[in-house]
């Protein structure tokens, strides 16, 4: 019975031969299959690498199969050059034989990376491969590049897309495998980590915004440009919109063989000429803001014609890139010459000795709607309101960096205590001078008590140091803030502190006491502050929003303990400040926003002011706030009576209607008791 039941019908036998038989076809099929999908991948790639490229320049080539996606566009479809027409020359230079580096310095949001640094990269991957790196200032920036402007171009290009492979995991955001080329991208804080990759293609895009790895000391431009030096037919691109004269790319665009400036000529005479910035004509005297933008007009340095917008576009098409003979001699400044002291672009790429080419071209030459000559008077009048009203010497700066491109020139002119002493005046210390209509107050805190500044302000935000010393006690602070005023020149009347500011920084102090000096400023301005004094917490950079200044709600004390209600605290970029009182220092007598003192200030107080200077940071190639001396308290308190004064600072000065008066007394504080006794 046993020998019986282990027998097995020969049914079940023909059905196991069956699905083995089955199987095994199906095996077959899926080897043949997979041979031939490798097949078809070698044929492919044979026929590519042995196709030879198209015999078409890299200007036509791009018309020809770049197409703009969508989603990060303004206009998707075909790249038409004819919208920029000054990238036809980058172009034709980047197909160069002699040719192997290209610095372009442009406005801002002129097409110098959608129209020039993504298609030469295109093209290079399907008529001219080679190993490339493309470096932007972070990693996360290179990654959305990678994503949503690199990745959607080359999916969208035929040519590029059947040189890649049929291994999806080919394509990933940082780095492309082609067929017959690799594409590498990083951030500027990852640089290091290709410098053992060399390549022969290097695109650089911002490179004022890139910065070495905090961990090298290596200058991160000069090493990742060393991975093309084994590469005799190397091609190396830089864009960027200038930041300072120590700059990466304006380092770069020095060190040009040429320099390239775009000619237009003139629809009425035909004349070449620069489009620079004193061609635009505008009526500064007109008050209608809105009929003065309307009237701009470009005048023709040869026929003086006035040029409406309209001709711009007639003007740009026939443009042609021409360099001085003498290029560092006036380009670098910006002052204008005659065509015949120029030589073509077409020319210089003829010549086998040229290696290193710049081009340079300010915002307004685009013909996009938000580049007109229009809306470069317009922000450009606003910048200078600014200035003019608040102080506010920023806005200025941006927009000879993004309309001019032209870099800011930092002033760094060592001033000694001398110069300073220049802007006393002849009003004695306790007395605000006429058509002053604010106070304020900047206190910075130390371990054996605090030292004050009081400025007075006028409304187009000059300034004068009404008086400045140090108090032991908090209810000294506090007497300062609520029972202390100033008597107006000629007049009866006092005024009062309209706001003070105070730092909430600190560690703690010396001797047994309970509180760190945070947690006793917040108790202070929480029982005394009432509105006129807020706290202040200095950032050695930029805060977050952009800004000078944030606000930040503090909910609970360093120890964790919380405040009620919390306590409203003023983030401050210390650095703008700075510079905006060595700015208004350095005014002329008689300009708005000058910054003045009395006729009692002592050098002790100037010392203060010079205790830090702005020297050149090597490493980032700005310049940076640099402690030359300890003794900085009343400059702090400067920076904390600028800070509270600001328009950014709820308004500042600017919503004063009417003058904080008061009446001088003596009388000391009355809250004498509790905690605050312990306070120093």
């Amino acid at each position: 019975m046993i020998i019986e039941k282990m027998k097995t019908p020969a049914k079940a036998i023909k059905r196991h031969k069956i699905k083995l038989q089955s199987e095994a076809r199906i095996e077959t099929k899926g080897l043949i299959r997979a041979n031939q999908v490798e097949t078809d991948y070698i044929n492919r790639a044979m026929k590519n690498a042995l196709t030879p490229p198209d015999d078409i320049t890299i200007d036509d080539w791009v018309e020809k199969n770049i197409i703009l996606p969508e989603h990060t566009c303004p206009e998707p479809g075909p790249l038409k050059i004819s919208r920029t027409p000054y990238t036809r020359g980058i172009l034709q230079a980047f197909g160069s034989l002699y040719i192997e580096h290209i610095v372009i310095v442009f406005g801002r949001q002129v097409g110098k990376s959608q129209g020039v640094l993504y298609p030469c990269l295109a093209y290079a991957i399907a008529q001219d491969p080679g190993p490339a790196h493309f470096v932007i200032s972070t990693r996360e920036l290179a990654k959305y590049t990678s994503q949503n402007r690199l990745q959607p171009m080359f999916l969208q290009c035929e040519e590029v897309k059947r040189r890649m492979t049929s291994n999806p995991d080919d394509f990933t955001n940082m780095e492309m495998r082609f067929q017959n080329m690799v594409l590498t991208l990083a951030g500027g804080g990852t640089v290091s980590q290709m410098i053992s990759r060399p390549v022969r293609y290097l695109f650089r895009d911002e490179i004022d915004e890139i910065t070495g790895d905090a961990s090298s000391s290596a200058d991160p431009l000069k090493a990742v440009q060393e991975t093309t030096s084994t590469f005799a037919n190397r091609k190396i691109v830089d864009t960027s919109t200038p930041t300072t004269t120590t700059g990466n790319i304006w380092q770069q665009l020095t060190t040009c063989q040429y320099v390239f400036e775009f000619w237009v000529p003139c629809p009425e005479c035909g004349g070449y000429q620069i489009m620079i910035w004193d061609r635009i004509k505008f009526d500064s005297d007109e008050k209608d803001r809105e009929k003065l933008i309307r009237e701009v007009r470009f005048e023709c340095k040869h026929c003086k014609a006035k040029l409406q917008e309209i001709k711009k576009a007639e003007m740009v098409i026939n443009g042609q890139w021409r360099a001085r003979e003498d290029p560092l001699a006036d380009i670098l400044n910006y002052k204008d010459t005659d065509i015949e002291k120029t030589v073509l672009l077409e020319d210089v790429l003829e010549n086998y000795s040229v290696r290193k080419i710049g081009f340079l071209m300010p915002k307004w030459y685009g013909l996009f709607y938000h580049t007109t000559w229009a809306n470069a008077v317009r922000e450009f009048l606003e910048a200078m309101d600014a200035q003019r009203d608040f102080g506010d010497y920023l806005r200025l700066r941006d927009w000879c960096q993004y309309w001019a491109a032209k870099p800011w020139e930092e002033k760094r002119e060592v001033k000694a205590v001398t110069d300073l002493l220049q802007n006393k005046i002849d009003i004695p210390a306790f007395i605000i001078p006429k058509g002053f209509v604010a106070l304020t107050c900047g206190v910075d805190m130390a371990q054996d008590g605090f030292y004050y500044v009081i400025l007075a302000w006028k409304r187009d935000m000059s300034c004068h140091l009404v008086h400045y010393g140090f108090v032991a006690g908090w209810e000294s602070v506090t007497a300062l803030l609520w029972e202390t005023s100033y008597q107006m020149e000629g007049e009866e009347r006092n005024l009062g502190i309209y706001r003070l500011g105070i730092d909430t920084g600190g560690t703690k102090y010396q001797g047994e006491t309970v509180m760190t000096m945070t947690e006793a400023c917040y108790e202070w301005i929480r029982r005394f502050g009432r509105g006129r004094a807020v706290g202040i917490k200095g950032a050695s950079s930029q805060v977050k929003s952009g800004k000078r200044m944030q606000v930040s709600i503090i909910d609970k004390t360093p120890k964790g303990k919380p405040i009620p209600g919390g306590l409203m605290n003023w983030i401050v970029d210390t650095s703008a400040f700075k510079d905006a009182i060595h700015y208004r220092l350095s005014l002329e007598e008689g300009v708005p926003g000058r910054f003045t003192f009395s006729a009692d200030t002592d050098t002790d107080y100037i010392k203060h002011l010079l205790s830090e200077e702005k020297r050149l940071n090597r490493r980032t190639g700005k310049f940076d706030w640099v402690a030359l001396s300890k003794a900085n308290h009343w400059l702090d308190a400067t920076n904390y009576a600028f800070a509270v004064a600001d328009p950014e600072c709820n308004g500042g000065i600017m919503v004063i209607r009417q003058p904080i008066q008061q009446k001088a007394t003596q009388t000391q504080s009355k809250h004498k008791s509790g905690w605050m006794n312990n306070w120093k």
